[in-house]
């Protein structure tokens, strides 16, 4: 029994997601009737793993639906450990609930992990909105482009005194971009 609380009351989560061999990913999927939403949540960086992927900063190519893009190499790695998974799941509570919407969340890392499994998902067939709060920079110019045209309605949350949503730097040679509607605080 869970004893979630304000909007998550009712949360029904139905998988773990883990892969603690590879990149430590962590986070839930599941269910909220009182929004209609599935939601695909991740958490952020608590260990040495996650905060190895944080700082690996080589570029490395990526599929994000038919468009080969460059992306920030430790959040794919993190990202492609769990995808395969993620999907199936979301694919089995679709048929449950077709009219729910599907959302991606997270913080820090996990909003990094959020968007990069909101763009995998869209290139599944679905929907996907992400709301994520103090999420780093994940890819290029190009990668933030196309993310933005996939998806225009998402967003992340910053905050003033948050250095991550910083990281990695926008600079030469290695410039990252954020792709998503910036809600400031």
């Amino acid at each position: 029994t869970h004893n979630f609380i304000g909007p998550a009351v009712g949360f029904v989560p139905t998988m773990t997601i883990y892969s603690g061999k590879i990149a430590d990913t962590e986070g839930y999927i599941g269910y909220l009737p009182s929004d209609k939403s599935i939601y695909v949540i991740f958490r952020g960086s608590i260990s040495l793993q996650n905060w190895l992927a944080d700082f690996t900063t080589t570029k490395t190519d990526s599929k994000a639906g038919l468009v080969q893009l460059l992306g920030y190499q430790g959040f794919y790695i993190s990202e492609q450990a769990v995808i395969a998974d993620v999907i199936t799941e979301v694919q089995r509570l679709k048929q449950m609930f077709p009219l729910f919407s599907v959302k991606t969340a997270g913080h820090s890392l996990g909003g990094a992990l959020a968007l990069l499994a909101q763009m995998d998902l869209i290139a599944a067939g679905y929907d996907v909105t992400m709301y994520n709060f103090g999420q780093p920079r994940v890819g290029d110019k190009a990668f933030a482009e196309f993310a933005y045209s996939k998806a225009p309605s998402s967003y992340r949350h910053t905050h003033y005194h948050d250095p991550v949503p910083r990281l990695p730097t926008n600079s030469f040679p290695l410039s990252f971009n954020h792709s998503c509607t910036e809600i400031y605080e």
